[in-house]
């Protein structure tokens, strides 16, 4: 049955996105890359949150995704929950 009841917390995540170049160059730009990230909270550790883009719970209920992205917190510049799951 399908329910509009989220089922992981909706987040929406400022960070500082690392960035890297393939040409030679003698300069560097020190500028940050900030950048969101908006999607489901689907773990969090002591060093990262891991959000995906889509989810579902499985013929086990076990919680399932796709399109994950783990940011490390060291990284982070405001997180913000946008709806709790349930």
């Amino acid at each position: 049955m399908f329910s509009r009841e989220l089922i992981a917390p909706l987040v929406d995540i400022l960070w500082d996105d690392a960035d890297a170049t393939a040409e030679w160059t003698a300069e560097i730009d020190e500028e940050e890359q900030l950048v969101h990230t908006v999607g489901f909270l689907i773990k969090e550790t002591k060093t990262a949150y891991y959000v995906s883009h889509t989810v579902y719970l499985d013929e086990h209920e076990q919680l399932t995704w796709n399109g994950r992205i783990r940011i490390p917190k060291g990284m982070i510049r405001s997180y913000t929950v946008l709806k709790e799951a349930g």
